[in-house]
C-alpha cells in the first residue's frame, strides 16, 4: 500500500479557540484510519481541512506525494475526496435522485439533464452497497438513517480515492451498520483510503487499521489498532483513565409518576406503561418500532389518539408541547440541531428561550443580568465548552450542543424527563457526564424515559427496559432478567414476544433458539 494523504503539522483557530495545533496524520491507500476523540477535540475541523472547507492558518497537505491547497470543497471532490459529514445535508424540497447528483453531474449539449440514465446509476449502485432509497420521494420525507444513507450513497457515486465517514452509524440500524461494515472492507480493497470518525470505540477495533487519537486540538497517539486497548484510547480521548464507564447508584423507586393507559398515537396500538418515581425506564425497539413516536406524544408533539395519560395520578390533556412542559414533562429529541437548539443563536439564549418567567422583569422585559447568570451557571454546572454564553450554538460541537440542550431543562424542575437517543454522535467523556446527570435526576425522585439504539447502554443504565416492535409492547424486562440477547430477540424477531413481563421464565439460551441467533 502507498501513501495517499499526508497532513504536516496543521493549525486552525477561530475566535477564542485553538481547534488545531500542529497535527500530524497520514493516510494509506487500502487502509481504514479511525480519527477519534471526545467532541470539540478538533476531529471535524481536521476533516473539513481535508475536505476544502476550511483552509488550515499553517501547516502543508500532500495527496499522493504533491503538495496541494484546496480553494473550496468542490476543488477538495475534484482531486477525489469524497465525504459524509455528521450534519443531515440534504436539500428537503429535492427528490432523492436530485439530492444523489446535486453535485455530481454534467450536463449534456442538449443543455438537459438526462434523468432517466442518472436513476440507472443511481439503482445499480443501490445493487452494489445494498441501500435501498425511494428515488422519487421527497428528501423532506426521510428518516434520519435513510437521510444518512442518501448521503453515503451521494458519496459512493463520486468513486472517491479519499472517503471521509464522520458517525456514519449513528442514524443507523444494526443491519444497516453491518451492511456499511461490508461495503467499507469492499472498498478498502479496491485501494481506497477512507477516514473513519466514531465514538462506538468497538467499530473502530471491528473496521480500523490505524488510529489516531485528537485531544485538545492535538495529536495523542497514532498507532496501528492491533498495538492497542479499548483502554488505551480511551485515556489518551480524556487524559485520565476513566474507572467507570457506566456510573452506578443505588436505585431508590418510588410511586408512579407516569402512568399511560390504552394509548395509541400514529404506529402506537394500546400502549400501557407506569414510570416510577427515581426510576429510569428503558424504551427498546429497532427503526420502526415506535420508540420516538411515543415519545413525541408524551410530549404533545404528536395528537394522542385515544388512551390517557396521568401525571401524579391527575388526567392531564396534552395537546402542545407547551402543556406537556407546564405539567412537569420536558424531552431532549433525538435530532438536537433541528428539534433541540436554534443554531443560529447563542448558548445563553438557548437557555433562555424555555425559562422566560425566570428571566422576564413584571413589566414584560428580559432581565439581562438575570439572563446572563443563569446561563452562566448552566455552562459551569454541565461543563459547556467553550464556556462563554454568547458563543453561538452553530459552533459548539455535538457534545457541547447536547448540554446546552440538557441544560435548559434542569431549570424546569420537571418530574420527568424523556431523553430520545441522548447520547448518539457523543464522546466517551459527555457519554459519562450524561449518565451521572441520569443517575442525580433520578436519586432526587424524578423519573426518566430513556430511548436508545444502544441496548448495552439501556442494560447498563435502566431499572426496567420496556421492548417495542411495530408499536406494539413485546417484552418488559426488569433488572434482574436483562440480557443482550433477550433485548435483541425481542426487538428484532417476529416470534419472540413476552407479554405481561413473564420474561424471567425464558432464559437467554431459548431466546436465542427460538429467534434462530445462536
Amino acid at each position: 500500500m502507498s501513501e495517499i494523504l499526508r497532513m504536516q503539522k496543521i493549525s486552525k483557530s477561530f475566535p477564542g479557540v485553538q481547534a488545531l495545533k500542529n497535527v500530524n496524520f497520514t493516510l494509506e491507500s487500502g487502509h481504514i484510519h479511525a480519527l477519534v476523540g471526545e467532541n470539540g477535540a478538533g476531529k471535524s475541523t481536521l476533516v473539513k481541512i481535508i475536505s476544502g472547507v476550511y483552509e488550515a492558518d499553517s501547516g502543508d497537505i500532500f495527496l499522493e506525494g504533491k503538495k496541494i491547497k484546496f480553494k473550496d470543497a468542490n476543488d477538495a471532490v475534484s482531486a477525489g475526496i469524497s465525504t459524509v459529514h455528521q450534519d443531515l445535508i440534504v436539500f428537503p424540497d429535492l427528490s432523492v435522485l436530485e439530492n444523489l447528483f446535486i453535485d455530481n453531474y454534467s450536463v449534456p449539449s442538449t443543455g438537459f439533464i438526462k434523468w432517466k440514465n442518472l436513476k440507472k446509476i443511481a439503482v445499480e449502485a443501490m445493487e452494489e452497497f445494498s441501500i435501498s432509497l425511494p428515488l422519487e420521494q421527497e428528501a423532506r420525507n426521510l428518516s434520519a438513517p435513510m437521510r444518512k444513507l442518501l448521503q453515503i450513497l451521494r458519496a459512493l457515486l463520486k468513486k472517491p480515492k479519499i472517503l471521509i465517514l464522520d458517525e456514519p452509524t449513528a442514524a443507523l440500524t444494526m443491519d444497516e451498520a453491518k451492511m456499511l461494515f461490508t461495503n467499507l472492507r469492499r472498498l478498502k480493497n479496491k485501494g481506497i483510503g477512507i477516514i473513519y470518525i466514531s465514538h462506538l470505540l468497538e467499530e473502530i477495533f471491528q473496521l480500523a487499521d490505524e488510529v489516531t487519537v485528537l485531544r485538545n486540538g492535538e495529536e495523542i497517539i497514532t498507532d496501528e489498532v492491533s498495538n492497542l486497548k479499548l483502554s488505551d484510547i480511551v485515556k489518551a480521548m480524556i487524559g485520565r483513565e476513566l474507572q467507570s464507564y457506566y456510573p452506578r447508584r443505588k436505585s431508590k423507586i418510588g410511586q408512579t409518576v407516569v402512568s399511560v393507559t390504552n394509548l395509541s398515537s400514529g404506529i402506537l396500538k394500546n400502549i400501557d406503561i407506569e414510570v416510577k418515581k427515581g426510576e429510569i425506564l428503558g424504551i427498546a425497539g429497532i427503526l420502526g418500532s415506535g420508540r420516538t413516536t411515543l415519545a413525541k406524544t408524551l410530549f404533545g408533539i404528536t395528537p394522542l389518539q385515544k388512551g390517557e395519560i396521568f401525571l401524579n395520578g391527575n388526567r392531564l390533556n396534552i395537546k402542545s408541547p407547551v402543556d406537556a412542559i407546564n405539567a412537569g414533562i420536558v424531552y431532549i429529541p433525538e435530532d438536537r440541531q433541528r428539534q433541540g437548539l436554534i443554531l443560529q443563536e447563542n448558548v445563553r439564549f438557548n437557555i433562555s428561550l424555555p425559562n422566560l418567567k425566570l428571566t422576564m422583569t413584571k413589566h414584560g422585559f428580559i432581565d439581562k443580568i438575570k439572563e446572563e447568570s443563569i446561563a452562566e451557571k448552566a455552562i459551569h454546572d454541565f461543563g459547556i465548552e467553550p464556556p462563554f454564553p454568547d458563543f453561538q450554538c452553530l459552533h459548539l460541537s455535538g457534545g457541547n450542543q447536547q448540554k446546552t440542550v440538557l441544560s435548559k431543562w434542569t431549570l424546569r424542575n420537571a418530574d420527568v424527563i424523556i431523553m430520545d437517543e441522548p447520547t448518539q454522535g457523543i464522546d466517551v467523556g459527555t457519554k459519562n457526564h450524561i449518565y451521572i446527570f441520569m443517575n442525580e435526576f433520578a436519586s432526587r425522585g424524578k423519573a426518566i424515559i430513556f430511548i436508545s439504539s444502544d441496548f448495552n447502554e439501556l442494560i447498563n443504565m435502566c431499572d426496567r427496559i420496556i421492548v417495542l416492535r411495530k408499536g406494539v409492547i413485546v417484552g418488559e424486562l426488569s433488572k434482574t432478567d436483562f440480557s443482550l440477547e433477550k433485548v435483541v430477540a425481542l426487538s428484532t424477531i417476529e416470534d419472540v414476544r413476552v407479554p405481561n413481563n413473564k420474561v424471567s421464565n425464558i432464559g437467554s439460551r431459548e431466546y436465542l433458539e427460538r429467534a434462530k441467533l445462536k
